[in-house]
């Protein structure tokens, strides 16, 4: 395994810089406002969230109340164009070279609570970035028809192998219908099937649901996966209940996930930070949005009611020592730290530390300097 996989292991899970963290279920109300706020989310939005998810019954006025009282405002309270400059070499700096003004000036208004507006971010990233901003606009997209009547109706699994060459697979699933992703992890194999079906029984006893069926390639790391959800659906009695609910199929018909990966730059960004940005952007309008809509990824699976759709998941029909049972005989954790033990061992015995203490970045420059001490001590046990 390459010693490159420490590197861009840490640069995928380097700790995340959201200005407000989400303050639990139990935050106060101005507190959710805050966070919701710094998410870029409008009054109707924020609204929704509270009542739908953590049952707090507000009226629109109310929350106006709190924004003024908190001074949470976007419009007369632009940030310099100089310090929006800084912050655009910063996140470039950082990784974030290949991203859209679109992106950027989320990233700028979530991660550093700078407000500013689009077009500014636009005019910005064009001094600063002006072949990567003519690339982008010539870039066409080809838009397929694709039907989906609420979150849960059907979710889309696969791998990410771009970066397997260098001992990093990824595996991920996202909701047909809100485009949310659903989980994005990253080990050192998306093949194992045990690992496959950790990751679904970790989504199913968040949810404390079963959603209504799933897609993924015909491949052998989907065995387990297929038959845990094959059994927690087989008595809902449903038109496509048991067998039904797990679709399979050429990767070309994968095709939500398929576009998660298009948009997905793992040497650009951090992991957690892509899923928490992308859940969190607003997807445009399209031609058929009679049956596609157009929204926020968490609007769109939390608060369905607002577009007449509806939560499509089903009920877990077994108890939680049950669901216990299954976790531990068919699913695995990935190895601490995504590395194989055999791996750690050979760290820590190249950089004469505890194999768990050895070489933990905070920070990218700490990580390339890992990677040159790596490069160094091996170039040294050739001689």
């Amino acid at each position: 395994m390459s010693f490159i996989y420490s590197i861009l292991m840490a640069l995928i899970f380097l700790p995340d810089g959201i200005a407000f963290p989400f303050p639990g279920e139990d935050g106060t109300k101005e507190d959710l406002v805050r966070y919701y706020f710094s998410r870029l989310y409008t009054t109707k939005e924020i609204c929704g969230f509270l009542m739908l998810y953590h049952g707090i019954i507000v009226s629109f006025s109310t929350i106006e109340r709190i924004k003024r009282r908190l001074r949470l405002r976007r419009r007369q309270n632009q940030a310099p164009i100089l310090l929006v400059c800084q912050k655009i070499y910063e996140l470039r700096a950082n990784g974030f070279t290949n991203v859209g003004y679109k992106s950027m000036w989320r990233l700028l208004n979530s991660n550093y609570n700078i407000t500013v507006s689009q077009e500014n971010v636009r005019n910005c990233l064009g001094f600063i970035d002006t072949n990567g901003v003519s690339l982008r606009r010539r870039h066409r997209l080809q838009r397929r028809s694709y039907y989906n009547s609420g979150p849960n109706y059907l979710i889309h699994i696969d791998g990410y192998d771009k970066i397997k060459p260098y001992g990093i697979a990824i595996h991920g699933a996202i909701d047909g219908y809100s485009r949310r992703i659903l989980w994005l992890k990253a080990g050192c194999s998306n093949n194992n099937p045990r690992y496959i079906a950790k990751f679904y029984i970790d989504f199913v006893k968040e949810l404390r649901r079963v959603p209504r069926a799933i897609r993924a390639d015909a491949g052998t790391e989907n065995v387990l996966v297929k038959d845990l959800h094959i059994a927690l659906r087989f008595d809902h009695g449903d038109e496509i209940s048991g067998l039904n609910s797990f679709l399979t199929g050429r990767s070309t018909g994968n095709q939500r996930i398929e576009r998660l990966w298009k948009s997905f730059g793992i040497f650009n960004t951090q992991l957690n930070q892509f899923m928490e940005n992308w859940n969190d952007h607003r997807i445009r309008r399209q031609r058929q949005e009679v049956i596609v809509p157009s929204g926020i990824p968490n609007v769109l699976y939390f608060q369905p009611e607002i577009y007449d759709s509806s939560d499509f998941s089903f009920p877990i029909l077994c108890n939680d020592q049950t669901l216990s049972e299954l976790e531990n005989e068919h699913t695995s954790d990935l190895p601490v730290r995504g590395c194989s033990e055999d791996f750690m061992h050979l760290i820590g015995y190249l950089s004469g530390e505890e194999p768990m203490q050895a070489l933990i970045p905070q920070t990218l420059d700490e990580a390339f300097q890992n990677f040159c001490t790596l490069i160094y001590i091996c170039n040294g046990c050739r001689i």
